[in-house]
């Protein structure tokens, strides 16, 4: 077992990825390691991306042994963390759905969420080095890297694979393909750009521009505050690069902040198309099955508890930023996701109209 002085010497993602299967071994034993004494083991600018890590591996764990987990009580404790607070429940509840409603052998052992959630072990992918972790999710990793001939920083994102050695899910990898296709002709300036789809032995990834930036949601409400000209700005980038996926009959189907990048300059950028469906039919009220419930919960539309997506479900999760931007607080909140998927199905969100504190017109 590695210890701090041990890792010294370690490239900070092999520090990570040494403290994580550390740290997931210890839950596995039965023990219940306190967080605060490990983030400190990396330099303080990986500090934000090892909390990730490990605050995904606990909340897991957490949840498998049937406790009440939630983001208030990890933001009470890590307010410096608040932003990797959210993005991991936000994720959670993503594997979360997958764990009900999929198979479980997409997954390995039934309940077990740290399985699609694996880092690979070496820190290089065909001609990429993997320099640090930028996200992960329910359809794979992204890594900030860098190609070892022209130096060009990239993000790389991964199909995850089996930590058993078994193959890709067959399904997974023909949504992972078609993903590319139907993105890397698209050149707008509100959609991140495709560069190159490849493959490594069995694993399969993509790179695509490095977006330099934070989510859309810490942008429009900095210091958890609104600010509207932001809001405003940002909202109509936002409308245009949604616009131009529906216009290539694409439905992105995962719109969500952590999903829309604002760079320095307030340019936006639509991330993760990891979810993206062409549609079947050019006609307003086309929709598309799928068995299983894909997307984020708290920003899902009421249709896709059943596998339906429109190019409605996108404008729906774009109401919910909203909402949230001007709020504060989703209008539909549940710890459990089929709870929060099941309130939409019975109930209107709240209205804002009659809150004299904000912009009339966006709260309308």
């Amino acid at each position: 077992m590695n210890r701090p002085s041990d890792r010294a010497s370690l490239n900070v993602f092999d520090q990570i990825d040494s403290i994580c299967r550390e740290y997931r071994a210890l839950w596995k034993q039965g023990n219940r390691p306190r967080l605060e004494k490990w983030i400190g083991q990396v330099p303080e600018d990986a500090q934000p991306q090892l909390f990730l890590n490990l605050l995904q591996t606990e909340v897991a764990f957490r949840q498998r042994l049937k406790e009440t987990v939630t983001s208030d009580d990890y933001v009470k404790r890590f307010p410096q963390f608040t932003r990797q607070v959210r993005q991991a429940f936000h994720e959670q509840s993503l594997i979360s759905m997958d764990e009900q409603q999929g198979s479980p052998n997409d997954f390995g052992d039934a309940g077990d969420t740290t399985y699609s959630m694996a880092t690979p072990t070496a820190r290089r992918l065909g001609d990429y080095e993997l320099l640090r972790e930028l996200g992960r999710g329910g359809m794979g990793v992204v890594y900030e890297s860098r190609h070892f001939k022209t130096q060009n920083r990239v993000a790389l994102k991964t199909l995850p694979s089996g930590m058993d050695g078994q193959n890709v899910n067959a399904d997974r990898l023909h949504r992972f393909r078609r993903e590319f296709r139907s993105l890397s002709e698209i050149n707008h300036p509100n959609l991140v750009g495709m560069q190159t789809l490849e493959v490594d032995g069995t694993q399969w990834f993509f790179t695509m521009d490095l977006i330099e930036g934070i989510d859309y949601l810490d942008y429009v409400r900095p210091s958890g505050q609104l600010d509207e000209t932001r809001l405003r700005s940002s909202l109509a980038q936002l409308i245009r690069g949604i616009m131009a996926l529906h216009q290539r009959r694409i439905v992105h189907r995962d719109i969500k902040p952590s999903n829309v990048m604002v760079e320095q300059d307030g340019a936006v950028k639509i991330l993760d198309f990891g979810l993206v469906a062409e549609l079947q039919q050019v006609t307003d009220f086309t929709q598309t099955r799928s068995t299983n419930f894909a997307g984020t919960p708290k920003y899902a539309a009421p249709e896709q508890m059943f596998g339906q997506r429109s190019e409605a479900s996108d404008w729906y999760a774009v109401g919910v930023m909203l909402f949230e931007a001007l709020n504060g607080q989703a209008p539909f909140v549940a710890r459990d996701p089929m709870d929060l998927l099941r309130q939409k199905q019975a109930n209107d969100p709240p209205s804002l109209a009659d809150r004299t504190d904000l912009p009339a017109d966006l709260a309308a």
